[in-house]
């Protein structure tokens, strides 16, 4: 379903049939089946790579949605803003995306996996540490860089949340 999501995203479409649903449903459980039979060998190994490769993607994207909840909004976000293109948010969170390239690029010379190992990895016996790396950077980065432009903008948002909650 979340490629049928993408996929109307970008086409603009605002509701895919149910036809179009369960075609595209179908075809991504088509495709994960003949991916698990086509290496069904070493299936589980190669599955638990890819996954903790993915870590690499995760992980900033958790550290800044962490900061961004408890330091930034401090755990109050303007829901109705979310949806609106020309709201506080806006379309795109710039300083966030350029945070996110910069955790991942940070991680590669931490990684240890089966699809990369990074040129820092022998030095540390084999230890994977790309995750802390991943954590750290850009939380503090995001945190640095986010917070003097956000000030205004979360305190509005506070006294209306405050004020909507009343």
């Amino acid at each position: 379903m979340s490629t049928a999501t993408v996929v109307s995203g970008f086409r603009g479409d605002q509701q895919l049939s149910a036809r179009s649903r369960l075609a595209y449903t179908l075809g991504m459980v088509g495709l994960a089946m003949w991916l698990a039979l086509a290496g069904r060998h070493a299936f589980l190994k190669e599955f638990s790579s890819f996954i903790l490769f993915l870590l690499t993607f995760f992980t900033p994207w958790s550290a800044i949605n962490l900061v961004d909840y408890y330091f930034i909004a401090r755990d109050h976000y303007d829901v109705p803003a979310l949806y609106d293109p020309d709201g506080r948010y806006g379309h795109w969170n710039l300083t966030g995306i350029l945070v996110y390239m910069i955790g991942v690029l940070v991680q590669l010379p931490f990684i240890s996996s089966a699809f990369y190992t990074g040129p820092l990895v022998d030095r540390l016996d084999g230890t994977d540490i790309s995750w802390i790396v991943g954590l750290i950077v850009p939380a503090v980065l995001y945190y640095d860089l986010i917070l003097p432009h956000d000030t205004a903008n979360n305190a509005h948002a506070a006294r209306t949340a405050e004020l909507a909650s009343k």
